[in-house]
C-alpha cells in the first residue's frame, strides 16, 4: 500500500490518492456451488433498500436467522454495509444461504 500526491496528475486532482495491492486467494473463501447463493446475498445486502444492512437482509430472510447471522459473523444489528469484512460476509452466507 502507498499514497501518490495529488501533484503527480494532471490535472491535479483535489484529493490524494492511494495504492492498493490486491492478490487473488489461493483457496477461495466458499466453495463453488455457494457461488449463486453468495451473489444474491451480497446484492441484497448492497441494495440499501431498509436503511441498513441487517433491515436489507430480513426483507428476503427471517428476522431470527438474520439475528443469528449477525451474532455469528460477530456484527452489530446498525452497521454499515461497507464496513462488513470479507469473513464476516462469509459467515453470514454460511447460515442465510441454504
Amino acid at each position: 500500500m502507498g499514497r501518490v500526491g495529488r501533484y503527480g496528475f494532471t490535472p491535479v486532482p483535489r484529493v490524494e490518492a492511494g495504492i492498493i495491492r490486491i492478490e487473488r486467494r489461493c483457496a477461495p473463501l466458499l466453495a463453488a456451488t455457494a457461488e449463486q447463493g453468495w451473489r444474491r446475498l451480497v446484492e441484497l445486502g448492497f441494495s440499501g433498500v431498509g436503511g441498513s444492512l441487517h433491515a436489507s437482509l430480513c426483507r428476503a430472510r427471517p428476522r431470527r436467522r438474520v439475528d443469528l447471522a449477525f451474532r455469528r459473523a460477530g456484527l452489530d444489528r446498525g452497521v454499515l454495509v461497507g464496513e462488513v469484512a470479507p469473513q464476516s460476509w462469509v459467515r453470514l452466507c454460511e447460515v442465510l444461504v441454504p
